[in-house]
């Protein structure tokens, strides 16, 4: 009997394992494609890194156009410092949306966290740069009111 049951196992293996194959060809996941964000988040961003770029601009003191976008990343900071907390400063301990924004300009790469669209701080080495001049509300050409926060 033990021979029997062997021979039958030996003509099932083949089948069992085709099975399992079929099977867990099924269950891998096809990779995610890119998603679209919605248009008022598009928006926001864009906006985002308008403030950035007229930030930056007049902190060097060159033309906008000469300033490259190299990433973005939207980010949830843990509060109100934007991840770059100015030393002996205490904040909100709220969770604010915003983004982080790579630009380069001049060979060098900088690099701004953002509360949305409202208020931009360069993060250099973790801390926040010395304050650039406030950019002038009329460079950024987006008919959203905008006010520079202190």
């Amino acid at each position: 009997m033990p021979g029997r049951f062997a021979a039958t196992l030996i003509r099932l293996c083949p089948i069992l394992l085709a099975a399992v194959l079929i099977s867990s060809a099924c269950s891998v996941a096809a990779p995610a494609g890119p998603t679209r964000l919605p248009d008022t988040e598009v928006e926001e961003l864009v906006r985002a890194i308008a403030l950035t770029r007229v930030e930056l601009s007049s902190r060097l003191g060159i033309d906008a156009d000469g300033i490259v976008v190299e990433s973005t990343e939207a980010v949830t900071w843990d509060d109100t410092s934007l991840g770059c907390p100015e030393p002996g400063m205490m904040y909100s301990q709220v969770l604010v949306p915003g983004y982080r924004i790579q630009l380069q300009a001049n060979g060098e790469t900088f690099e701004y966290h953002t509360e949305a669209d409202t208020r931009a701080v360069l993060c250099m080495d973790g801390k926040p740069a010395a304050s650039g001049p406030t950019p002038d509300p009329g460079d950024i050409k987006d008919s959203q009111p905008w006010m520079p926060v202190y």
